[in-house]
């Protein structure tokens, strides 16, 4: 038992029958929103845009991803990604004071739904398939470094520079990252962010290939209702993306890169999970990976289940993925959820949370994959 800690992200719902994000603007969780599929834009300030004309890049205006990566590597100057700040957080208060483990044999969701107030006759989430993809290390010696983890850069409509963390996953197509929807869209009233690069196994500056969106993908409920600040169960919820990307600059795909985290969207919340995130706040300042290491423990608020670590990872690390199954030998595992928040609680522990992954998570990834 931990004393009540004030954090930013974490729930993922508990009604069993109906694995759907909210409906917008309702607390309602039985009517699916479906998937937001965003196209990706590039926007040059027209300093930079004069000083690489000979791209043809129209200064001042968005244009299209396809065909201009040149451009975007060109913006990402190193003093570009050194200015570059965390994303602020969607947050709520959150009293953990009874964060709990599952009961054993039984899945966290399983003990929520016993809970449910609703009629609906509730699936047994524990007899539920585990849908995985399975890992699909990088095609060299990678020394334990999970080199299918990378820093993301990019800019919002004010033109700030911010940055975040995201991995490889490892798909058909061989070019999806997972991360947080708010790593990729700023939530109600706002939209999708621009000049985004993902930039696997990245260190002081230098990273294995750069590589563009084609397509973003997030819950409708987070483009409908998300926000940065005192936000409901619901919106933090529907804090998770996927993200179809382009080949790099040399042709190559991302696993082809890098490999690809396997992934696992059903089963017990309660696992020894490995985190790995690019946190501002502690001595490596975002340059190189950082890592927790634990059993979760979870939790929920207004029925929406959450998970827990202890951890000191702070900004920065929204959108890394926690890993089951975690092969240190390899660097690579299976997500199963991604950092959305964490927060002091009043005993001094540092906790990071995260939404869970289950078949909505799922249907993200598919879309991502398959780019429909």
């Amino acid at each position: 038992m931990i004393a009540s800690v004030a954090v930013a992200l974490g729930p993922s719902t508990a009604n069993a029958q109906s694995l759907a994000w909210p409906a917008a603007g309702s607390a309602a969780r039985s009517a699916p929103d479906g998937i937001v599929a965003g196209q990706p834009q590039i926007f040059i300030p027209e300093d930079e845009a004069a000083r690489i004309s000979d791209l043809d890049v129209p200064a001042g205006k968005p244009v299209d991803a396809t065909g201009v990566s040149t451009a975007l590597d060109e913006y990402w100057t190193p003093e570009r990604m050194e200015e570059a700040i965390p994303m602020d957080v969607p947050s709520t208060d959150i009293d953990v004071s009874t964060q709990r483990a599952p009961q054993s044999g039984r899945s966290a969701l399983d003990a929520v739904a016993e809970q449910a107030t609703n009629a609906l006759d509730l699936l047994d989430l524990a007899a539920l398939p585990v849908a995985d993809v399975e890992p699909r290390p990088a095609p060299y010696a990678s020394n334990g470094v999970a080199p299918a983890n990378g820093r993301i850069f990019f800019t919002t409509e004010d033109g700030s520079k911010l940055t975040c963390s995201g991995s490889a996953v490892n798909s058909p197509s061989g070019n999806v990252v997972s991360t947080a929807a708010h790593c990729v869209h700023g939530g109600k009233g706002k939209g999708f962010h621009r000049n985004w690069v993902f930039r696997p196994n990245y260190v002081l500056g230098i990273s294995t290939g750069a590589f563009q969106p084609k397509q973003f993908y997030i819950p409708e409920y987070w483009k409908t209702n998300g926000v940065n600040t005192n936000t409901g169960a619901a919106v933090l919820d529907s804090d998770v993306a996927f993200v179809a990307t382009f080949n790099d600059s040399n042709g190559q795909s991302l696993v082809d890169r890098v490999g690809g985290h396997g992934l696992r969207t059903s089963g017990s919340l309660a696992f020894p999970a490995k985190i790995f995130g690019y946190p501002v706040n502690n001595l490596t300042l975002g340059n190189s990976q950082s890592t927790c290491s634990g059993d979760t423990s979870t939790d929920q608020l207004d029925g929406f289940d959450y998970v827990g670590l202890p951890c000191s990872m702070g900004p920065g690390a929204s959108g890394g993925p926690w890993l089951a199954d975690y092969n240190p030998s390899n660097g690579y595992g299976y997500i199963r959820t991604i950092s959305s928040g964490g927060g002091t609680a009043s005993d001094g522990n540092n906790w990071i949370l995260a939404p869970s992954f289950d078949s909505r998570a799922w249907d993200l990834y598919q879309a991502a994959s398959s780019g429909l």
